[in-house]
């Protein structure tokens, strides 16, 4: 079985009508994470989104320099492998992560 992508999937959801994922991140390190920028159009509303991506070997000190690009705005998705890593990286640096 071959490897699924964040942007295997980011493909499949430019498939809809309303939304569209750039296929190239804009930000990132490979392999480790990528920051994606995104639309969601409804009639004449645009809506601009980001989504980091964080893949399964992001290291503690990958997810905090990803960290610092989560806006209002800003989705994180990652693979169930990387909770338990993203749950020790909050519990010992829960500011990096507050983006209220």
């Amino acid at each position: 079985m071959s490897k699924v992508d964040f942007e295997d999937i980011a493909q499949l959801v430019n498939h809809s009508r309303t939304t569209n994922i750039e296929l190239s991140p804009s930000k990132g390190k490979d392999g480790r994470w990528a920051l994606f920028q995104g639309q969601h159009r409804i009639h004449a509303s645009t809506i601009l989104f980001n989504v980091l991506y964080l893949y399964s070997d992001a290291t503690q000190e990958d997810m905090r320099v990803a960290a610092r690009e989560i806006t209002s705005d800003t989705h994180v998705v990652y693979p169930s492998s990387v909770e338990k890593k993203l749950s020790t990286l909050e519990t010992k640096y829960p500011e990096v992560l507050d983006i209220s």
